[in-house]
């Protein structure tokens, strides 16, 4: 990296006096003050040797300051995003949407008791994430473990009632499920963190012309994400991510594309971490009971 020191974009600066400034007076010139001599200058005449020095500093462009406009880190959610969006990187996916709740004391029955979709989904890959793998033969044992963990506070008795245990004991049941079961390497709700190249998500922006695409190839940002589940299986390994989005027939193919590029993503990071090859990339649909390989 070049040294910022000598740097042709540094400036020096002098303090002046109004002395220095003011030219002096002569028996032949009459005084004259710097803001007249100023008003007769030539602007268009460059009468002194630093002149393309000044002008180079004033038009001076950081190279990379298409960078500066992306954010330090993005989350595969946020990738997800602008892959939905043909690609196209929006400003509206980093802007924080606040939806201010009522108080408690002003909510009604009904609505305190309401549990969003987004919730639901959390309490469900927190179910999944705590699960003992050993307590999981029948659904009432999946049910005996839910009271324990209402019990230890994990979950709250409300939060139970949108657990689906029927629905948690058929994945066990599915040929993935099956196979998790079998392994002896299971890794859950593994927060993940890598450095991947800025222009491979803004590829096809704008900002990134072709003529200097080469210049952005050491350019990178954090991705952040969380892969639900994945194990090994013959010394590789398989992906495994929960889904709880309403499901059927109809958008069930929409759905399954909405999730590629997140489980590509997946992938590529745990190759780079493990050194193993990740031979499937599985999302279970637990709308329709359903394992779909990506």
């Amino acid at each position: 990296m070049e040294n910022i020191d000598d740097h042709k974009s540094r400036w020096k600066t002098k303090l002046w006096y109004k002395n220095d400034v003011t030219l002096e007076v002569t028996e032949d010139v009459e005084e004259e003050s710097i803001i007249n001599v100023i008003k007769n200058l030539d602007l268009n005449n460059s009468s002194t040797q630093y002149y393309e020095i000044i002008k180079d500093k004033l038009d001076y462009k950081y190279p990379f300051e298409a960078c500066v406009t992306k954010p330090a880190s993005i989350s595969v959610t946020e990738i997800k995003k602008l892959q939905n969006n043909d690609d196209e990187y929006s400003d509206e996916i980093y802007i924080q949407k606040v939806n201010l709740k009522k108080p408690l004391f002003m909510q009604d029955d009904e609505y305190k008791d309401k549990i969003n979709g987004a919730e639901r989904g959390t309490i469900v890959h927190l179910i999944m994430e705590v699960l003992d793998f050993n307590k999981i033969s029948n659904i009432s044992e999946i049910e005996e473990q839910i009271n324990e963990f209402i019990k230890k506070g994990i979950i709250t008795k409300r939060e139970s009632q949108v657990i689906n245990t029927y629905k948690i004991f058929k994945f066990f049941k599915s040929n993935i499920g099956k196979r998790m079961l079998k392994s002896n390497f299971v890794k859950r709700e593994q927060t993940i963190y890598s450095q991947i190249k800025m222009k491979d998500i803004y590829i096809k922006e704008d900002f990134i012309k072709d003529d200097n695409i080469n210049k952005y190839d050491n350019e990178s940002l954090m991705l952040r994400g969380i892969i639900d589940a994945y194990f090994e299986e013959d010394g590789k390994i398989i992906i495994v991510d929960y889904k709880t989005d309403f499901v059927n027939e109809e958008n069930k193919e929409e759905v399954i594309k909405r999730y590629k590029k997140q489980l590509s993503l997946y992938s590529e990071v745990l190759e780079g971490l493990t050194g193993k090859e990740v031979k499937e990339r599985w999302i279970y649909l637990f709308g329709i009971d359903e394992g779909v390989l990506i």
